[in-house]
């Protein structure tokens, strides 16, 4: 989880100058990124962390096991308290971002290429930002998964609970983010198609057909505009196509029929 949460964050710096040229025509360009200058400040992004961190001294204060009080139950105690507050932390980290994409649907300034939209800069590195952790979050997932093949795994009574948040995130940051392009792309594209099919005269009744030969040849640029509505119409609806989602889909699956099969 944190490697997914670097990976995401880094190649979003890296790839920033594309993320402006995605922005640069949007009226309300401050407030549709908002919610990443929100999450940044403390007093959203520490709460969490600190109720996480309290779990595991709750526990200790409430227990009456005399093995917490040694030497090895306060080192159990303090790297709970660690990994708690830093799995929180990075859930954060994963959850909040996904957020900009469905806010970006909302806009109708995105600059996009008109003959290709979906490999614009700005949405290829949307589209490989979130795929990148999306990976890491699936072998996390299935990784949870392997201690179960064991008789008595350490923690195994949270398990579950673990594999079924990574499930969540898994789901939330690979495919409703790309979901979510695939809606800002196809938008897009049809209304390039509509402006380009506006006033050709392309609507035509069942009954009316016989008229199309006159039409075709009473315009000489149809011909060349037909060429450019058909190149658009066929681009793809994400940069590596909608079939990596659909793939990435059924490896959740796959796992999660592991998982109920241990």
């Amino acid at each position: 989880m944190f490697a997914a949460a670097v990976l995401s964050w880094k190649f979003a710096l890296l790839k920033a100058n594309t993320l402006d040229e995605l922005l640069d025509p949007c009226s309300n360009r401050d407030s549709l990124v908002a919610v990443i200058s929100e999450a940044v400040r403390h007093r959203w992004q520490a709460p969490p962390s600190i109720l996480a961190a309290a779990i595991p001294w709750i526990g200790f204060i409430a227990s009456d096991s005399k093995w917490l009080g040694t030497l090895t139950g306060i080192m159990v105690l303090l790297n709970s308290t660690w990994a708690l507050m830093l799995l929180v932390n990075v859930s954060y980290w994963l959850v909040v971002p996904p957020v900009l994409i469905i806010r970006l649907r909302s806009s109708r300034e995105l600059r996009l290429r008109w003959n290709d939209p979906a490999h614009t800069s700005g949405i290829r590195t949307l589209s490989e930002g979130y795929a990148f952790p999306a990976v890491f979050l699936a072998l996390a997932a299935f990784a949870v998964t392997l201690p179960g093949a064991l008789d008595h795994p350490l923690f195994g009574a949270f398990l579950p609970y673990l594999y079924l948040w990574l499930l969540v995130l898994s789901l939330w940051v690979g495919v409703a983010t790309q979901l979510s392009l695939y809606a800002i792309v196809r938008r897009y594209r049809i209304r390039v198609l509509d402006a380009l099919a506006a006033n050709r005269g392309l609507l035509l009744a069942e009954n009316q057909s016989a008229t199309l030969p006159d039409l075709v040849e009473s315009d000489d640029q149809l011909s060349s505009m037909l060429s450019v509505y058909a190149a658009i119409a066929a681009s793809d609806g994400l940069p590596y196509g909608t079939a990596l989602v659909v793939q990435y889909v059924a490896a959740v699956v796959g796992s999660v029929v592991g998982f109920l099969l241990q």
